[in-house]
């Protein structure tokens, strides 16, 4: 059986540390807050934590890509290489 770590005292999950961060930006931009009102800037906060936090894996995993499957714009070829077209 899998032993379990011991959770750390500074060690959180990934929606506390959104939470965490959307406090920091409302007291850091109080004047923004004023400007766009209450239910705007906190929709706008909602979306810049979590673009802010959507790379971050606080469990230590990180997802593996397959190379062969994607081309370089990041299209899915299902392992079909495309040739360039000569006239």
């Amino acid at each position: 059986m899998a032993k379990k770590k011991p959770a750390s005292a500074f060690q959180q999950t990934k929606k506390e540390l959104k939470k965490e961060l959307a406090t920091k930006i409302e007291s850091a931009l109080p004047d923004i807050k004023v400007s766009l009102g209450e239910k705007k800037f906190n929709k706008r906060v909602k979306k810049i934590t979590k673009l802010l936090t959507e790379g971050i894996h606080l469990n230590g995993k990180t997802r593996k890509i397959n190379k062969k499957t994607f081309n370089t714009n990041g299209l899915k070829t299902n392992g079909v290489v495309a040739t360039p077209v000569t006239a």
